[in-house]
């Protein structure tokens, strides 16, 4: 929202290496691609509704940011687990987006300030 300064954002970066793999059945080359994406996620803060007394907008924007932190918590949680089961990645648009990060192949590094 780039009215707010209660928001997300997601900077990504998607690097590919490409090289040349010989064929020699077909005698010819080809063209192997092993991509990566890196994202950084800078998140909005969660607050508590009672203590901020806001409302409207800012109220709903608020909620809005609440909630897609605490999918993003079960979604960490659920892969913690020893037999990860079902992701509720479709419940924000913040876990819509990082949807690839949840996967088993994906290093997933956490920073976090708390102040």
């Amino acid at each position: 929202n780039e009215y707010s300064s209660r928001s997300h954002s997601i900077l990504t970066f998607i690097l590919e290496k490409r090289f040349e793999v010989s064929n020699l059945e077909f005698h010819k080359n080809a063209q192997a691609i092993i991509p990566n994406k890196t994202q950084f996620v800078d998140l909005a803060g969660s607050e508590r509704v009672k203590r901020s007394k806001v409302i409207g907008q800012a109220l709903k924007e608020m909620n809005s940011i609440n909630l897609s932190l605490s999918t993003l918590g079960k979604c960490i949680r659920v892969l913690g687990e020893d037999a990860p089961g079902f992701l509720p990645f479709r419940d924000s648009i913040l876990t819509k987006m990082l949807k690839d990060t949840f996967s088993i192949d994906v290093n997933l590094n956490v920073l976090i300030n708390i102040s």
